[in-house]
């Protein structure tokens, strides 16, 4: 029995010391166990699935759409929507009148239907949603939307809610921006 245990354990080490610790470009070797995951579609689409399974259950609409935004969405553009905030409490605009994420004042019962995760980089990607708000279970409201991500800190971020209203491509982050720019001229 002590030689069997002997004989594994030094087959153990030889294949630990033969086995490469690094490549010639002197970065560890790839293999199926160490790939990183979190750049795949289906990775992206359960990020999707998680942030929208979070936002649906908030049925009572009592988490105030900016904590919302702080967990899901991308640091740039909250840092944009808190400069817009900022000079609509200084002229008192209301300028967040609709939950972007659900695409209405009211809602009950949303669902939301991924319809693709393309354009996939280390940095970027893109998903598109069905939102349905179904306030009205005779007439319920569809609406697609393209919701660029990023990635930081560590996992994937709405970068921006795009969606086509009458033919026109409106892009939250791109209206934001605008409010910005023309209140800091008119100072």
């Amino acid at each position: 029995m002590r030689l069997h245990t002997l004989a594994i354990a030094a087959t153990l080490a030889a294949l630990i010391a033969c086995t490469p610790t690094e490549n010639s470009s002197g970065t560890a070797p790839t293999n199926a166990h160490t790939q990183d995951t979190t750049r795949t579609e289906a990775y992206i689409t359960q990020r999707i699935n998680q942030i929208y399974d979070f936002i649906k259950a908030d049925s009572t609409l009592s988490i105030p759409i900016t904590e919302k935004d702080r967990k899901f969405m991308s640091a740039a553009f909250i840092a944009l929507q808190d400069s817009a905030l900022e000079i609509a409490r200084q002229t008192n605009d209301n300028i967040i009148d609709a939950d972007h994420w659900i695409c209405g004042q009211d809602w009950t019962r949303p669902t939301v239907e991924i319809l693709s995760i393309t354009d996939i980089t280390d940095s970027t990607a893109t998903a598109q949603v069905r939102v349905t708000n179904n306030i009205d279970p005779n007439n319920p409201q569809r609406t697609n939307l393209i919701l660029p991500l990023v990635w930081e800190r560590d996992n994937w971020f709405v970068d921006d809610f795009v969606q086509t209203w009458m033919s026109q491509r409106m892009s939250e982050r791109e209206w934001l921006q605008k409010y910005v720019d023309n209140n800091r001229r008119k100072k």
